[in-house]
């Protein structure tokens, strides 16, 4: 553990699509913003894949091209159920990408937006003290923040119940 914590103004945990954009928004309106992601680069995750039109919309707004980064266009939803399989028409185009490739490109804008971003940090606690909140990360140091955001997924931050 350092003895002298790092401090932020706002700090997020976690580096997938919730915690990149925020860090993004912060980060572009002229806030101080840490992101600590816990895996050390982009990785394959096991999801959908699928981007509604308005995901597009607001990955676009953020600076992020789905269709530059090699999204393909889905045009139609097919549902398997034993031996019998039904398929529609969507009500509208949507897009499929790797979340290995769109992840790398958010925090990758969270960067270049201003926020900073620090790889292979996993937090494993987290507390309110004095009016900051400080975050303990796995193999030693720190961080003390104004405001945090959580957006860990799937993995859980010992102490911090999803509700």
């Amino acid at each position: 553990m350092s003895v002298f914590p790092r401090t932020t103004a706002h700090l997020v945990i976690g580096g997938g699509l919730a915690g990149s954009m925020v860090a993004m928004r912060l980060a572009a309106a002229g806030r101080e913003v840490t992101l600590l992601e816990r895996e050390r680069t982009a990785h394959h995750k096991v999801c959908g894949e699928f981007l509604s039109r308005e995901a597009v919309q607001y990955l676009e707004q953020a600076g992020v091209d789905p269709v530059d980064l090699g999204a393909k266009t889905i045009r139609n939803v097919r549902l398997t159920a034993r031996r019998r399989t039904v398929e529609a028409a969507l009500p509208f185009p949507a897009l499929s990408l790797s979340r290995c490739l769109l992840d790398e490109a958010t925090l990758l804008r969270a960067a270049q937006a201003g926020c900073m971003v620090e790889r292979g940090a996993q937090v494993e606690s987290l507390a309110a003290e004095g009016g900051m909140w400080s975050a303990e990360v796995r193999g030693g140091g720190s961080w003390r923040a104004q405001q945090v955001f959580l957006a860990n997924g799937k993995h859980d931050l010992r102490g911090w119940e999803r509700k």
